[in-house]
């Protein structure tokens, strides 16, 4: 097994320990939607810039402070194949799942994050050369705020760098980038 996915359960078992088991705990849900931009040179020569990511979330809180978060989302690039400009699409599924650290609780709470990522890929050819679907794992950090709207609804504004290096024929292929975005969700 990959070091790093025994390193990141561990962390997380660790901040659940480091809980008050005296306080609340709170769950999370919600949608949330965003700009993705691609980082990899590669990915940016043939699929261009970025495009809209959409996406849900659940969280569980435990105490005032810390939350332990799971994410999915879907996005979807079109581009060119060089030199013969058939058309090309990558899909991508990112999986991401780790820790926020709220530093206020008060209507609006500014956080960090941080966390495992795996990201399964499907790049689709012109008919004549085929598909191409595989998975790729990494990490992602991210900042952002929470702007809460009474005691069940709240806003969540974020900006997220991803890294998840794939095997491609020129080498390694890094299909994250930066994401900015804003969720809406519920907590009970």
């Amino acid at each position: 097994m990959n070091k790093k996915w025994t390193i990141v359960p561990a962390a997380l078992l660790a901040l659940i320990l480091a809980a008050s088991p005296a306080q609340a705990l709170t769950i999370k849900f919600g949608g949330s939607i965003g700009y993705r931009a691609a980082s990899d040179s590669l990915i940016k020569a043939i699929y261009k810039s970025g495009g809209i990511q959409a996406g849900g979330f659940v969280g569980l809180g435990l105490g005032q402070r810390l939350e332990i978060r799971v994410e999915v989302g879907t996005f979807k690039m079109e581009g060119m194949m060089t030199g013969s400009d058939e058309k090309l699409t990558l899909s991508l599924m990112p999986v991401t799942a780790g820790a926020r650290f709220q530093f206020l609780n008060k209507a609006i709470c500014p956080y960090l994050g941080a966390g495992g990522a795996f990201v399964k890929y499907e790049e689709k050819y012109p008919e004549r050369i085929g598909n191409v679907s595989d998975s790729a794992s990494g990490f992602y950090a991210e900042g952002g705020v929470y702007l809460r709207s009474g005691r069940l609804l709240f806003f969540d504004v974020n900006v997220r760098y991803l890294s998840a290096k794939a095997d491609s024929l020129d080498g390694n292929v890094d299909l994250g980038g930066i994401r900015a975005g804003l969720g809406l969700g519920f907590r009970f």
